[in-house]
This record gives structure tokens, C-alpha cells and sequence, in this order.
């Protein structure tokens, strides 16, 4: 029975629960019961707060190496507060602590603050992370205040404690390879940072201030899947709580295009999942989806199926008794392949990549790794096949990258060799994890996940418009023909490939949404048969046409009526066409983008006037009543157009009234969690400021603000408003940063944090019927 628990903590100990790497494998800190001189496994119940705090130190330290052990850093991290506060000058659980804080993905300021505070003196050259008696930190605690820095892009610095630790370590310690790639990461951001492609990353509006992750996309760009830890609307999960993070478990939410310009809120899918519902993959088609069911310790695939009247229940996802039960599984378009990053004792290590095709009798052949060429010591994560069948993009922690996870990208070629994979570069990969890249067919807008610009846990979904060349290796169409219920509708479309009669693919009609949809290759003729079911229950031939797709058109969409398709004016008494159907390709159309330019330039000039940004935000009168935009004041049409996405419409006044000199640039409301701090653009911050220091230096004021309603989230309204305002401040200094100004030397920033209503807020705002909305804002002044 002990080997099998044993077996058991061997394989969860493996199980990917979040995105973020686990830097402690990384740098030589990986624990395992058995190093622990343990020979019982058990399942580790956290302890209660009671609990903890009627430990000693002893006990405290164990219990949070066995929760660090399985990859619990929330819980992990509570307990080593506990255990500080017995011994609070032990810096070797100071020192532990953060690298919890670092796991969990806590704001990397307090992160720098804890580790700087752990080497505040000596360092052990030999170390035992199972010692409670030793009470400082090793050696390599200088390369976790490096990769720290890194991540905030203080990259001179981080240099400098490389050097320390390098001094300190000689030149055969077990770490001394990872120094080496940090130098290299961070060579290698500045390179990119310096180069960037041309792309344009514009955060997505539906993010919320809870985790949005895991996006996948449907061929045609039109529909976006994404799973976050959002409260609920109707609250019904306001106590589903994740009992390591505290968090709500994950959801999956589905979002439209809607008029190729903007997304839908995003709808909750109901599929039947009590926990974490991690959504992996999507057909091209968008009918049926492969999500990662865990619950903190046992994870399973399942998958979902589109019906007329929404999602089906999630079923266990059950391909060949040799395919894997967890990771993540992707299916190519064509359906008869697979990609699976899952781990493997004979991979290269952590999670690696592998590929199985289907059998002519429905089996699946073993997986197949794909060998050190993309696949590393670290991590290989998130593997998504473009709509062209042959484009691949994954994220590794093991290639060399800006740092954290880079995206990259590779092609499959016809005898199933793939290219060296090439990382795509800034701005869709940062100095922090950038995962799960997507792009529709046409290869010119992609979607991914990202810390970038969050200092704490959460990760945001952001845009890629890419102006350069395509990212998708070849040039495909996707096809959708509508239809109608009725007795001369199809059953089915059969595609075949014009030129040698072989079939492609068999297409009912997607439910609810009454389309045939298909992918085609440009530059190629197919042949389209349409069956339907007789009066005596065969199948006969209802249609045939002749599509050719041209080369020149590239990749893109045609939505059309199938009626169209099968025209009667067109067709010759024997149901065949008497010309090809020559498909007229439309390329995805973007988003609306805010950019800088004249649009800037009017709001810059706005603010000099006194105006700021406050007045584009349309604010409401002194009253509790929600304003109407008819009467915000009057603004060129060019400005609101390049401003919609950031510029926040206040429900009710915000609290931005000043009598220190300075004048609001601007500001975004916060509320329900449907308007995030992210959305606040800073271009006009940064032209206002840079305009300024021309001629003095300026003094620059963030202000997050949060209201003092009881919370249920587990975090204090203190928490929010400084994370509010800290996600502003390092957008802002990195930003002016990128426009050669120097924080301290052009200009001076401070950051302010209040919980409202408090002693500045105006009496007339303090009383009960007041919305909470009015100090739930961010905004930049500067005088």
C-alpha cells in the first residue's frame, strides 16, 4: 500500500495545476519525500489556522515543505508567515516564503522585498531545504533575486546579483548553468525589446480582475473560448473556493466577434464541471471542446459537445487505452492527428511534446515524442495547430526566451518532421510568461495569455494584430454555407479533392448555429457533394458543385448561403454545375486598435487646457443617478472612435476633485469586475508627461482607489486598491522608460492608495447612498 501512495505522490507531484513554471525544480531546490528521509507517504491535509498557529517552529517548517513538496505555494506561503512570526529573524523561512510568493505569482515587488530581505547576511554554500535548524538561505538565493529582477526589467541589477551568486558559488555549483541562461534571457529580451516585430498587443476587454487563461480559437476567428475564476453574475459560486488559492475554481466562457470589431461579454458554459475547469483545445469548427477537470490533486480530460441547446455534460475523453488521461490534448483540423504535452519518464523532462495519428480502425498509434528539438529540460506547454494543418505554436520555459514562458512556433512538414522552433519575438512574448498563442486562419490576429504588466497571480488575454507576414505556414479558406431546416436541406457534405477524386472530409450541419463549415486549401479545385436521406430511408445524391479556391486570395473566410452555392440558375438539369464556383475570399477584418498619433496629441492638448481625460470619461453630475453619454461634453469624433476600448464611461461620479495643484490626465472606473485597471490606456499619460518635462521637471501621482464594501474574495480592499495602482505605476515607468525618461531624474512619481470614503473624500460622498463605484477608480495626475 506505501508504494502504491507513493507511486500516487510521484505522479501528482508531476501534474501541471497552473501555467506558472516551478522555479524550484528549476533551481536546484526540487524535494522529494524520499530526500526528506521519509518512508510513509500520505495525503498531506493542509492544517486549519488553529492548527498552524499551536505548531512550533519545527512543526511549521515541516508542514510547509510537504505542502511545497505538492505544489500548494498558497498554503505553503500561510504557513511560513506562521512560522516567521515564531521566529521571525530566520531568513532561511523568510527565504522559502518567497519563493512561494514567486510560485503563486504574487506581486514581484514583495517577492524582491522578502528575498532582500533573506540576504540580509551570510548565505549557506551547503544546504538542506529539509534543516529546520539551518536558518539561512542558500547560495542560489541570489539567482531568485535575479530572475525577480529580471522579471521587473531592472536588468542591470539582476546582473549584478548573478555576479554575487557566481562569486559566492564557484564554478562547479549544481545552479551554475541556470546563471548562464538568465545572462542569456535577459541578452536576449533587451535584444527583442529593442527589436520589436510589427505587431500591435492591445489587452482584450474581457478580461476581469480575476484570472482569464487557456484561450482557444475557432478557424474562422469568429468565436473565442478562455476559462477564468471570475465571480459568477448571479454569485452562484461566490463560496466555491479553491482551498489552496482561495480563490473561485475556474470557468469556461465563450465570447463572439461581433461585426468583426469588438467581443461579446463573455457567457459561462455549463458543462457539468464541480472544480477546476481548465479548457484545452477546441475543434476548428468550434462543436466540441477537450477540458482538464482537477481539483487540486487528481486531474482528468474530458470533453464537451456542442448541441442546439447549449453545451453537453463533460465526459471523460477516452481516445485509446495508450493516450493520456491528463495534460492537454490538441487535435489537429483534419482530426486524424494528435498533439499532447503531457510528462513522461522518457521524455527530456517537465512536460514534452507528442505526437499519434489515427488508424484506419479508429485506434491510436503510441505517442511519438518529438525529440530535443522542441522539446527541453523545462517545460513545453499549450501546443495549438493553426487551421492550415501545419503551423504549430506552443510555450517552453526551456528554450532560450525573454524569460518565464516564450511562445513559439514551428512547422510540420509532409513527412512529420517539424522545424527549429523560432521564438515569435517581441511584443507577443515579455520578460514574464506569455502562453497559449492562438491565431485564426488567416494568420493575422492571434489571441494568448499573459503576466505581462501583472505583478501579482492573474493572467490577462491580449490581442496580436500582426502587420508583417503571416504566421501560418500555408493559405487556407475557411468556409461556412448556412442552410435552412427543410425537407431539400442536406444531411451531409461530402468534399473532395477535384483533381484526384479522394475525400476530405465528411461535414454535418454545426448545432445550433445551422452551418456546413470546411477547410479549404487555396489554389486548389474541390468537388462538393451534397446527400440527403430519400422516402425509403437511402442516401442519395441531392447536389454537386465544383468550388476552386484561388491562390491569390490567401487565406481568409467566405460566409455564404449554401442555396448560393448550389444556385439553380447555375445548375444544368442533371444537378451539376456548368462552371466552377469561384470562392471570393475575405481576409478576417481587425479590430478597432487605440493608436497614439493626432488622437494622442488632441488629448494632450485637452489636458494642458485643465481638461484631462476625466472630461472624454463623460462624468456624471453630483448625483447617484447613472449618466447618459448624450450629455458628456462634446469630443471630436476621432478621439472617442481611437478611445472606446480604454476610456471609461462612470456609472456614477468618481472622487477625482484635487486641490494640490494637480490635474487629472486619466482615469478609469472600476465595477463588478467589468472594467479593469489594464483597460486605462497610458499613451496619453506619456505624451502629456513627456511634453511637460520638456520644459521642468513634473511630478507624477497614481491614485488606486477601492471602496470599503465587505469583500468575499478573501482580499482586503487595502490589497485591491494597491494592486490597482501598482499594475499603473509599472506600466507607466516602463513605458516612459521605452521614451528615455528616467524615473527620478526626469520626473518624480509617487503612488497613493486609498480605501473610500475616508477623511479626503467629500462629506458630500460620505453616506450610504453613495454607489460603491464612485472610489473604485485609478487615475494619473500631474502638476
Amino acid at each position: 500500500m506505501e508504494g502504491e501512495l507513493c507511486k500516487y505522490f510521484e505522479e501528482i507531484s508531476l501534474m501541471k495545476i497552473t501555467y506558472r513554471p516551478a522555479m524550484t525544480a528549476v533551481l536546484g531546490l526540487s524535494m522529494s519525500l524520499a530526500s526528506a528521509g521519509s518512508t510513509v507517504c500520505s495525503l498531506p491535509l493542509p492544517a486549519s489556522p488553529t492548527e498552524l498557529k499551536n505548531m512550533n517552529f519545527a512543526q511549521l517548517f515541516r508542514e510547509a515543505n510537504t505542502l511545497m513538496e505538492e505544489g500548494l505555494w498558497h498554503q505553503a506561503a500561510r504557513t511560513w508567515e506562521e512560522a516567521l512570526k515564531k521566529e521571525p529573524g530566520n531568513r532561511n523561512a523568510r527565504f522559502r516564503r518567497a519563493i512561494c510568493l514567486f510560485e503563486m505569482g504574487e506581486n514581484l515587488w514583495n517577492v524582491q522585498g522578502e528575498l532582500e530581505r533573506s540576504l540580509d547576511g551570510n548565505v549557506a554554500r551547503r544546504y538542506d531545504p529539509f534543516n529546520e535548524t539551518n536558518d539561512l538561505p542558500p547560495v542560489e538565493a541570489w539567482l531568485w533575486l535575479a530572475t525577480v529582477e529580471h522579471r521587473l526589467m531592472d536588468f542591470d541589477q539582476a546582473r549584478i546579483h548573478i555576479a554575487t551568486f557566481a562569486e559566492a558559488a564557484g564554478d562547479k555549483h549544481v545552479s551554475t548553468d541556470l546563471a548562464s541562461k538568465l545572462i542569456a534571457e535577459i541578452q536576449f529580451a533587451q535584444t527583442q525589446l529593442d527589436n520589436p516585430r510589427d505587431i500591435t498587443v492591445t489587452n482584450m476587454t474581457v478580461n476581469s480582475e480575476a484570472d482569464e487563461s487557456h484561450p482557444v480559437l475557432t478557424a474562422d476567428g469568429e468565436t473565442l473560448f478562455f476559462s477564468s475564476n471570475r465571480l459568477r453574475e448571479d454569485g452562484s459560486n461566490a463560496k466555491r473556493l479553491d482551498p489552496n488559492t482561495q480563490a473561485h475554481y475556474q470557468d469556461i466562457y465563450q465570447t463572439q466577434r461581433i461585426d468583426g470589431a469588438t467581443w461579446s461579454a463573455p457567457k459561462r458554459l455549463d458543462v457539468g464541471i464541480d472544480h477546476h475547469a481548465q479548457v484545452v483545445s477546441v475543434d476548428a469548427f468550434g462543436t466540441s471542446l477537450v477540458i482538464e477537470e482537477h481539483d487540486g490533486w487528481n486531474a482528468e480530460l474530458r470533453q464537451s459537445h456542442a448541441t442546439a441547446d447549449g453545451w453537453s455534460k463533460a465526459e471523460s475523453m477516452v481516445l485509446d487505452k495508450r493516450m493520456p488521461q491528463h495534460g492537454e490534448v490538441v487535435f489537429f483540423p483534419s482530426k486524424d492527428r494528435i498533439l499532447a504535452s503531457v510528462v513522461d519518464r522518457k521524455g527530456e523532462g517537465g512536460f514534452d511534446l507528442y505526437e499519434s495519428e489515427r488508424r484506419g480502425d479508429g485506434s491510436w498509434t503510441p505517442l511519438k515524442p518529438l525529440g530535443n528539438t522542441l522539446n527541453t529540460w523545462g517545460d513545453e506547454i499549450t501546443p495549438f495547430v493553426a487551421a492550415d494543418g501545419q503551423t504549430v505554436f506552443f510555450s517552453s520555459n526551456g528554450h532560450v526566451g525573454m524569460g518565464g514562458y516564450d511562445v513559439y512556433r514551428t512547422v510540420r512538414d509532409a513527412e512529420g518532421t517539424y522545424a527549429n522552433p523560432v521564438n515569435m519575438g517581441a511584443p507577443i512574448n515579455s520578460v514574464d510568461d506569455d502562453l497559449a498563442f492562438v491565431v485564426a486562419a488567416d494568420g493575422k490576429v492571434g489571441y494568448f495569455a499573459s503576466r505581462r504588466d501583472v505583478k501579482r497571480g492573474d493572467l490577462d488575454l491580449y490581442r496580436a494584430d500582426i502587420h508583417e507576414e503571416d504566421v501560418v505556414n500555408r493559405d487556407v479558406v475557411v468556409v461556412s454555407l448556412g442552410t435552412e431546416q427543410g425537407a431539400n436541406s442536406p444531411e451531409h457534405l461530402v468534399l473532395r479533392n477535384a483533381e484526384t477524386q479522394r475525400e476530405v472530409g465528411r461535414y454535418g450541419v454545426i448545432p445550433g448555429r445551422e452551418v456546413f463549415q470546411m477547410i479549404l486549401e487555396a489554389g486548389t479545385s474541390y468537388v462538393v457533394e451534397a446527400e440527403a436521406t430519400n422516402a425509403n430511408g437511402d442516401v442519395e445524391l441531392v447536389n454537386v458543385r465544383t468550388v476552386e479556391v484561388p491562390a491569390e486570395g490567401g487565406s481568409g473566410v467566405v460566409n455564404m448561403p449554401l442555396s448560393d452555392l448550389f444556385s439553380s440558375d447555375l445548375m444544368a438539369s442533371t444537378g451539376h454545375a456548368d462552371a466552377p464556383f469561384v470562392l471570393d475570399v475575405k481576409r478576417l477584418q481587425p479590430e478597432t486598435v487605440a493608436t497614439p498619433s493626432a488622437t494622442v496629441a488632441a488629448l494632450v492638448n485637452a489636458s494642458e487646457a485643465g481638461e484631462g481625460m476625466a472630461a472624454y470619461a463623460g462624468e456624471a453630475p453630483a448625483s447617484d443617478a447613472s449618466p447618459d453619454m448624450d450629455e458628456a461634453p462634446e469630443v471630436p469624433e476621432e478621439v472617442m472612435e481611437a478611445f472606446d476600448m480604454f476610456v471609461s464611461s462612470p456609472i456614477c461620479e468618481m472622487v477625482l476633485s484635487s486641490d494640490n495643484g494637480y490635474r487629472t490626465l486619466v482615469a478609469v472606473q472600476l465595477y463588478a469586475g467589468q472594467v479593469h485597471s489594464r483597460r486605462l490606456n497610458l499613451e496619453p499619460a506619456v505624451h502629456a508627461i513627456a511634453t511637460a518635462a520638456q520644459s521642468r521637471k513634473p511630478s507624477v501621482r497614481i491614485e488606486g482607489s477601492a471602496s470599503d464594501v465587505l469583500r468575499r474574495n478573501g482580499k482586503s480592499n487595502q490589497e485591491l486598491a494597491n494592486e490597482r495602482a501598482i499594475d499603473v505605476y509599472l506600466r507607466l515607468v516602463a513605458d516612459l522608460q521605452a521614451v528615455g525618461m528616467a524615473k527620478g531624474e526626469d520626473y518624480d512619481i509617487e503612488v497613493v492608495r486609498r480605501v473610500q470614503p475616508d477623511a479626503d473624500t467629500p462629506a458630500s460622498l460620505r453616506n450610504e447612498n453613495v454607489n460603491v463605484a464612485t472610489f473604485q477608480y485609478v487615475r494619473i495626475d500631474m502638476n
